[in-house]
């Protein structure tokens, strides 16, 4: 086979390779954003239930100071009915010390169950802002996942198309082509690169001018010698 038929195969195939490698970009994109939208899903869930879990364990603190508040009292009501039986200045005096403290124990009590149950309300405020803040942001990542979803299926399909026509080109070249095409795939996405002014379009490694006219004629199979890429015209006549 006259090498100009091969270059122009080759042509074919870099043009299908480059197109090939856009449309697995649409997919890749596609996916790399589901998988966003999932991290960030979860990232929002971990942060509420952070939220709400501080928050049920501020209520428990609240519930619990509560309760040493209501034992408090119960033991100032006992200590004010002994004031009544007592006879005794200086055990009066004692209880009213006893009682003066408890009441100072309430107070601090008191103060600390309010500063809980406004950390308490904090904490679930933040936990339903992040709720909707999640909401939103999913519901708007979702509109764009649906929309990237129709190109990615699109790109897919085309895939499978220039999967079919790289393979189709590649039984009309030379067998020791065709195995040198195969096996660059393996390592590179575009096995075949065009021409960039004097450059591999693939590794931008330079030719010399002689060489570069070559390529640019089309009529010589010439390949990268730094990365092996066939290189090709972008426009043959």
């Amino acid at each position: 086979m006259e090498q100009e038929i091969v270059v122009g195969l080759l042509a074919e195939l870099a043009e299908c390779a480059q197109l090939l490698e856009q449309a697995r970009g649409v997919v890749d994109r596609y996916e790399q954003r589901r998988g966003f939208l999932a991290d960030l899903r979860q990232e929002y869930q971990d942060d509420a239930g952070d939220a709400e879990a501080s928050g049920a364990q501020l209520d428990r603190q609240v519930r619990a100071q509560e309760s040493e508040i209501r034992t408090l009292e119960s033991k100032v009501d006992q200590k004010r009915q002994q004031l009544d039986l007592v006879r005794d200045n200086k055990e009066y005096k004692a209880l009213r010390d006893e009682i003066t403290s408890l009441e100072t124990q309430i107070d601090t009590r008191e103060t600390a169950t309010l500063q809980l149950i406004e950390n308490a309300e904090r904490r679930q405020e933040k936990a339903a802002a992040l709720r909707q803040e999640s909401d939103d942001k999913q519901s708007e990542l979702a509109q764009q996942l649906a929309e990237l979803a129709a190109d990615a299926e699109q790109a897919a399909a085309r895939s499978e198309q220039l999967e079919t026509e790289i393979e189709r080109l590649l039984s009309m070249v030379p067998a020791d082509v065709r195995a040198t095409f195969s096996r660059l795939r393996q390592g590179v996405p575009l096995p075949a690169a065009y021409l960039d002014e004097a450059a591999c379009g693939g590794c931008h490694a330079q030719f010399p001018a002689q060489e570069a006219i070559e390529i640019a004629r089309g009529k010589k199979v010439i390949r990268c010698q730094a990365c092996g890429r066939f290189v090709v015209p972008r426009n043959l006549s």
